[in-house]
Formats: C-alpha cells, structure tokens, sequence
C-alpha cells in the first residue's frame, strides 16, 4: 500500500475574516510530520494595518495509530512583518506629523490540535497555539503571538 505523505491545506477561520493562509506539511513517519505555513491578510482593516505577513515552519508528534493523524502537539517558530503607523498631534489637538515603520520578529511557540484523514485523503484540522516574540517587543508591544484554524486540505 503506497503510503501519501504530502498535504495541502487552507485555514478557512482566517479565510472568513480576511486573510489568506496556506500550509504544506510531510509526514515524516507514523508519529510525526514537519510544515509551513504563509498567512498573507487581505481585508487590512481586521488586522489593523499591522501585520504584513508571516511565514510558520513547524513540528508535530502525533499521539494516534493512525498515519501522522489524531491528536498532537506542535512546535513552531513564526517570522513576521509589521507595519506600526503613528500620528503625532500637536497640543491644540491639531493634526502635526504621522509616521510608518516596518519591523520584522521570530517567535517560538507551542500548540496543540487534532488531525481527521479520510480514505479518499481529504484532511481536516483544528490546531491552535500561543508563542512569543524574541526581539523587537519594546518597538512594537506585540510580545505574544497566536495561530489558530480549522484547515481543510488533501493528502496525495
């Protein structure tokens, strides 16, 4: 029996409100499996102007005997790309100056979800996670950071 170890998946939460994120990930063995993941939003207001994009490699082990599916947790790393905006008044309440600034950061982080996998190899996933920022926390005051989605995708 040929054994698939390659999946594509899209995040259909994030696709609902306004962003688009894409993963692929590879079975490594029965237990465990490594991933990216890109997450690029297109409705700029529900994030604010601020995120600009970020890119997710990951881990999982799997606690299921089913193929790299079931229950597991995940490692995680996230680099990402802000844009910080500031407008500066002056005392009268007036309008005076406005400023834009990009910074980049990584993260590492854990998490957790469950892995469903038909016969046909239509895959659905729930996952969530929490990690934290390790270098431009004093400039941007985003010091932790979140991933969470029901993805849906295909094993071939």
């Amino acid at each position: 029996m040929l054994i698939k170890k390659n999946e594509v998946k899209l995040n259909g939460v994030m696709l609902l409100i306004g962003a688009f994120e894409v993963a692929y990930e590879r079975s490594l063995n029965n237990d465990s499996s490594a991933g990216i993941s890109v997450f690029i939003p297109f409705d700029r207001e529900v994030f604010n102007d601020e995120l600009n994009f970020y890119v997710s490699p990951y881990y999982r082990v799997y606690f299921s005997k089913k193929y790299a599916a079931g229950f597991f947790v995940e490692g995680f790393g996230m680099f990402s790309s802000m844009k910080i905006e500031e407008y500066y008044y002056a005392p009268n309440g007036a309008f005076s100056s406005y400023s834009e600034e990009n910074y980049s950061d990584f993260a590492l982080g854990l998490g957790v979800g469950g892995k469903w996998v038909t016969k046909r190899g239509i895959v659905f996933e729930l996952v969530g996670g929490v990690g934290r920022n390790l270098f431009n926390t004093d400039a941007t005051d985003i010091s932790i950071v979140g991933k969470f989605g029901f993805n849906l995708g295909y094993r071939f």
